[in-house]
This record gives structure tokens, sequence and C-alpha cells, in this order.
């Protein structure tokens, strides 16, 4: 097992799906930390297919389909509806 402090210099962290078994307090403590570490600097991949989630805790998004990126977008620019 790896102790906690290998990880102390890690700048990007890929979360796939976090939310799917988390309850609303949990979803909302997970982008708390989340922010805290964009905070720090760190980059944060969100992979998610929970629209108001991605708009929620996104700078940026990109779409893919069958494994290729097919747009990207600024997530202020953009709603769920359009």
């Amino acid at each position: 097992m790896r102790s906690s402090r290998h990880f102390t210099g890690t700048r990007i962290l890929i979360l796939d799906e976090p939310t799917a078994v988390l309850a609303l307090q949990e979803v909302e403590e997970l982008f708390v930390a989340v922010r805290a570490l964009v905070e720090q600097g760190r980059t944060v991949i969100f992979i998610a297919h929970k629209l108001p989630e991605v708009l929620e805790i996104s700078d940026r998004i990109t779409v893919m389909r069958a494994g290729k990126s097919v747009g990207e977008i600024a997530a202020n620019e953009v709603t769920e509806k359009a």
C-alpha cells in the first residue's frame, strides 16, 4: 500500500461518475472538496452524465461520443436547454 505522502504532489484528479451513488448532501460535500482542490491550483477532470452537476462544478465542458471529442465550451456559456 502506498503512503498518502506519495500523492502530495498530485496535480490532476480524474473523477469518473463520482456522484452516482452519493446522497445530495454527499454530492455537496464532494463539490466543496473539488472546489478547494481547484483553488489550490489542481486540475480536476469530472466525468458525468448528469448535466446539472456538470454545469455546477465545471469551468469547461467537453462532450465525447464513442471515445472522441465532439465539442468543447465554457460552462458559463451553456444552459441545460441550450
